[in-house]
């Protein structure tokens, strides 16, 4: 596929330049920062590239640095444990959450379809642009820039040492709650 070079308005530049403040990452490649941000309905109407394959980069940048704050934050958690702490750490609902706090859904590329239905608003798509944009940061800047910023984002958002243990998920409740009562795993 023939991809189109972008061009950006001095307003995207502008609205571009105050994400990058809230970030406070500046970007050597806007190119980049603005893939992040185009939705692939967007990128069919335009013939440009799309975030999908940042997202899955920026995915895994994701869970191994929120993997590695959970191990140094909590040294008496178990596997078990630290697996369902990841999982809400990086849920769509939590990349949403961080999406809004830095206002993306207002920069996104999208087409008018997905415009027209609340895309900007969607939490998946939300959750998504914020993988995208991670990815965007370890390409342009490495590993430490995409840390960095992890660490930024998640700060005082991380539960406090031992709380964890009380929020279990519903298979794990359910399982607990049938042994205690049958004395045998639910069948």
């Amino acid at each position: 596929m023939n991809m189109q070079k972008r061009t950006f308005s001095p307003d995207t530049l502008r609205r571009f330049a105050e994400l990058e403040e809230k970030l406070q990452y500046r970007f050597k490649d806007i190119s980049l920062l603005a893939t992040a941000l185009t939705h692939s309905s967007w990128a069919n109407e335009h013939n440009t590239q799309h975030n999908e394959r940042l997202e899955f980069l920026g995915d895994a940048v994701l869970e191994v640095n929120v993997s590695l704050e959970i191990y140094r934050r909590f040294p008496k958690e178990r596997e078990g444990g630290m697996t369902r702490l990841r999982s809400r750490m990086v849920s769509e609902g939590k990349l949403a959450e961080l999406a809004r706090s830095l206002d993306i859904g207002p920069l996104l590329f999208m087409g008018r379809g997905e415009e027209s239905q609340g895309g900007r608003e969607r939490p998946a798509l939300l959750a998504d642009a914020m993988e995208a944009v991670l990815g965007a940061v370890y390409l342009d800047g490495g590993h430490e820039a995409a840390a960095a910023l992890i660490r930024r984002l998640y700060e005082g958002r991380w539960p406090e040492a031992g709380t964890e243990r009380k929020s279990k998920d519903y298979k794990t409740r359910l399982q607990e709650a049938t042994q205690a009562i049958l004395h045998s795993l639910p069948v």
